[in-house]
């Protein structure tokens, strides 16, 4: 047990480190994109479809929507998010009736969400962490609560070295926080590899 301890001790904050630099980095990025940019994305993609799609007249025709959304797209996707052109390409390429309805839903609540965000961006609010993580893409969102679950588990690790030989009771429940991050850890990890296994499918 202790020989995992000191194992854990050395990889984990290498691991910790590089995973907070990446989200340091990115919402870096994300505060230093240029607003010219930011509002060509705002006026070109997401707040023209974002009419389309509150169009009470169209609202459920699907395929007059995406045939309207492509006008867009085919001039200005560049502009769009990683997460937008996916789910838009995946509404493109879906056949059945069903499917392609649980899609379009995922599709409007992207164009609602990212709206929102670009209307605050240009209003000079800074997003946080919050808006960040709320607006980020499902792999960016795992990666998130993967680098939290390793941050208590690191966090719980040194605290039973510590208190080994000092306090039963603080032990026993840094042990048992220890063996819950693990097991969320792990779940995260499996809920990725279904995903991609799903997506992979779809395809």
């Amino acid at each position: 047990m202790e020989t995992l301890f000191e194992i854990l001790k050395v990889i984990l904050p290498a691991v910790i480190t590089s995973l907070f630099t990446f989200f340091i980095t990115k919402y870096a990025y994300n505060n230093n994109r240029p607003l010219d940019k930011i509002e060509i994305a705002y006026n070109r993609i997401y707040y023209p479809i974002y009419k389309i799609i509150s169009d009470k007249n169209i609202t459920n025709d699907i395929n007059e929507i995406i045939k309207r959304c492509k006008l867009y797209f085919t001039k200005y996707e560049k502009y769009a998010d990683i997460s937008t052109k996916k789910l838009f390409k995946e509404l493109c390429d879906c056949n059945k009736e069903t499917k392609k309805k649980s899609i379009y839903q995922s599709f409007k609540d992207n164009i609602y969400n990212r709206n929102y965000y670009l209307r605050r961006r240009l209003g000079y609010l800074e997003p946080s962490f919050i808006q960040l993580y709320k607006y980020a893409i499902p792999e960016t969102k795992s990666l998130f609560r993967i680098t939290i679950g390793l941050c208590l588990l690191y966090a719980t690790l040194v605290l039973c070295g510590i208190t080994m030989n000092i306090s039963n009771m603080i032990f026993t429940s840094s042990a048992v926080i220890f063996t819950v991050s693990l097991v969320w850890i792990i779940c995260e990890l499996l809920w990725c590899f279904f995903r991609f296994l799903y997506y992979k499918i779809r395809k």
